[in-house]
């Protein structure tokens, strides 16, 4: 497997396998509105699921978690208020993240899911935070 984007759609396909075999539905694959896009979009029962998947070679120095950044969660977040209105899905939305990792021996990827991994109320205090300052 040597393209990038290779790699994110195998690894995206290994994270619905690993949702679907944990009961999770899923409701939307990479799902587009004009001011974002989000991963998985799925259900639980009792929340909403705002799916971001991170895939990476096995062995590589930077965790897939690295590139969630408070712009990338300000985004899951806004997707995920979004998609509730305009579905008229009345659950509480929880965001999570799926490492997606990918070993060339096995052929197969290893997951890692990080439920409910960062809360709404932490990136919006991140948000108001002025540049370069630290979280209280």
């Amino acid at each position: 497997m040597a393209l990038a984007n290779e790699l994110g759609a195998a690894g995206e396909k290994a994270a619905q396998r690993y949702l679907l075999s944990r009961r999770i539905r899923i409701l939307e694959v990479n799902w587009r509105d004009p001011l974002c896009e989000i991963d998985i979009i799925a259900s639980d029962g009792r929340y909403l699921l705002i799916v971001e998947v991170k895939s990476r070679m096995e062995y590589t120095a930077t965790s897939p978690l690295d590139a969630i950044n408070v712009a990338k969660a300000h985004q899951m977040m806004l997707g995920g208020m979004r998609y509730a209105q305009r579905m008229r899905i009345d659950l509480p939305v929880r965001y999570d993240v799926v490492e997606a990792l990918y070993c060339p021996a096995s052929d197969l990827f290893e997951i890692k899911y990080h439920r409910g991994y960062f809360p709404a109320e932490e990136i919006a205090l991140q948000e108001a935070l002025p540049h370069g300052s630290a979280q209280p």
